[in-house]
C-alpha cells in the first residue's frame, strides 16, 4: 500500500513533474515499495527489500539528481522480525531536497554496498 498526498504546494514548487516521478517509480518498483510518506521536508520511501537498481534510478534520473549521499542510519528495533532497518539519506543538490529510504534487515542478511554508486558509502 502507498500513502502519499500530491496535493502539497511545497512539493510542487520543488518539483514540478513529482506527480510523474511518483507513477513512474510505483510502476517500476512496485514489489519493492511497500509506500511513500512525504513532508516538508522530505520524501521517505519505506521499502520491502533492498534493490540497487532503485538507487541507480533516483541518481541517474534527470527530473531527480539526487547524486549525494549523506547518512546511512542503522536503526536496531529488538523484538521485531526484521530486527535492523537501514535508513539512507540521500539529497538533491539541484533541488535542495532530501530522500530517506528505509530498508528492513534481519539478523542473517546483509545489505549489497552502494560504494560504486555512492564514494560516501565507505
Amino acid at each position: 500500500m502507498i500513502y502519499f498526498s500530491l496535493e502539497n504546494s511545497y512539493l510542487k514548487k520543488k518539483f514540478p513533474d513529482f506527480t510523474y516521478f511518483v507513477t513512474y517509480f510505483k510502476k517500476l518498483f512496485s514489489k519493492d515499495l511497500a509506500f511513500i510518506t512525504i513532508n516538508n521536508a522530505s520524501v521517505n520511501l519505506y521499502l520491502y527489500t533492498f534493490n540497487l537498481d532503485i538507487f541507480f534510478f533516483l541518481k541517474k534520473n534527470h527530473l531527480l539528481q539526487y547524486k549525494q549521499l549523506v547518512d546511512i542510519i542503522t536503526v536496531d528495533h529488538l523484538r521485531k522480525i526484521n530486527r535492523f532497518v537501514v535508513i539512507y539519506s540521500l539529497v538533491s543538490l539541484k533541488y535542495n531536497f532530501r530522500l530517506n529510504l528505509y530498508c528492513p534487515v534481519t539478523n542473517l542478511t546483509g545489505l549489497p554496498t552502494l560504494t560504486k554508486l555512492y564514494a560516501s558509502a565507505t
